[in-house]
C-alpha cells in the first residue's frame, strides 16, 4: 500500500506499507522529490517490493485513484496475473465529494461556509463571542480532505441558532470588525433563508457519503459488505435529493 506524503521542505516521498492479518508493517520509502511520479516509475517500485516480500505471500496493491497509481497498478496486473488492483475506498470517496462540490449550487454553500468560518476565526473577540453562543466549535475546511467542506456546512447548521442570536447581539452590533463590508457580508448571509435551506439540502445528499467515508478510514476494519450497504444508501440519498438539478431551491 503506497502512501504519499510531504514534508514541512516539501519533498515529496512515498512511504510503502504491507497488510496482512497481524496489522500494518512499514517495509520502506523513496524520495521523489526530483523525479516524475510516472506509472512505469511507481510500478517498478511496486514490482520491487513484491519480489522481496515474495510473489507468492502478496495478493493485492492497494493505492489511491490517481492516473499514475492506476495506470502503476495496472502494469503490475499485466506483469503478475495472481495480483489484483483495489483503489482506495476513501480515496475514491473523497474525489466524489470534490465533484459533488463543484456543483453550482453546492459550491455557493461551501463558500459562504468558508466566508463564516474565516471571518469569525480570524477575530479573536468574533471567536469568543461564537463560544458564547453556540453549543460547539465550527469544524475549518482542510485544504486536503474535500470532506472538511461538508462537515463545516453541517457545524454551521447545527450551530444556526447560536450564530443567528449572536449576530443580534449588542456586541456583535456595536463590534468594529463586525461592522465592516465582510462582517456585513457574513451578516446577511446568516439571514439569508435560501442560504439555510440550501445548507439543508447538501447535507441531506453529502451525508451518507461522510458516514461511508468514516467507515473506510476507520481503524476498526469494517466488512465489505457494510460499505457496499453504505455506498448503495448514499446513492440513493443522491438520486432522491437530485443534487444535479440546479434549479432546485433558486
Amino acid at each position: 500500500m503506497p502512501d504519499g506524503w510531504k514534508d514541512k521542505s516539501h519533498r515529496y516521498f512515498v512511504n510503502f506499507l504491507i497488510g496482512c492479518p497481524r496489522g500494518i508493517v512499514y517495509h520502506s520509502s523513496i524520495d521523489l522529490s526530483i523525479k516524475r511520479h510516472t506509472g512505469k516509475l511507481i510500478c517498478a517500485h511496486l514490482e520491487k517490493i513484491v519480489y522481496e516480500v515474495g510473489p507468492e505471500n502478496v495478493v493485492q496493491v492497494v493505492t489511491d485513484n490517481a492516473a499514475n497509481y492506476r495506470k502503476a497498478s495496472l502494469l503490475l496486473m499485466e506483469r503478475r496475473p495472481n495480483l489484483y488492483w483495489t483503489p482506495c475506498a476513501a480515496h475514491c470517496i473523497n474525489l466524489m465529494l470534490k465533484e459533488i462540490g463543484k456543483l453550482k449550487r453546492v459550491k455557493y454553500c461551501i463558500l459562504k461556509s468558508t466566508l463564516i468560518t474565516s471571518f469569525i476565526y480570524n477575530h479573536t473577540y468574533l471567536h469568543a463571542l461564537m463560544r458564547e453562543h453556540c453549543m460547539r466549535e465550527i469544524v475549518r475546511e482542510s485544504t486536503t480532505r474535500f470532506a472538511t467542506a461538508f462537515l463545516t456546512i453541517q457545524s454551521i447548521l447545527v450551530n444556526k441558532a447560536g450564530l443567528r442570536s449572536m449576530i443580534r447581539s449588542n456586541e456583535w452590533q456595536t463590534d468594529k470588525a463586525a461592522m465592516s463590508q465582510l462582517g456585513r457580508q457574513v451578516e446577511t448571509t446568516l439571514l439569508n433563508k435560501r442560504f439555510w435551506a440550501r445548507c439543508n439540502h447538501v447535507v441531506s445528499v453529502t451525508k451518507p457519503l461522510e458516514w461511508a467515508l468514516r467507515l473506510s478510514d476507520s481503524d476498526d476494519k469494517p466488512a465489505m459488505g457494510f460499505l457496499f450497504d453504505a455506498m448503495r444508501r448514499a446513492g440513493e440519498a443522491i438520486f432522491e435529493n437530485n443534487i444535479w438539478n440546479e434549479e432546485i431551491l433558486d
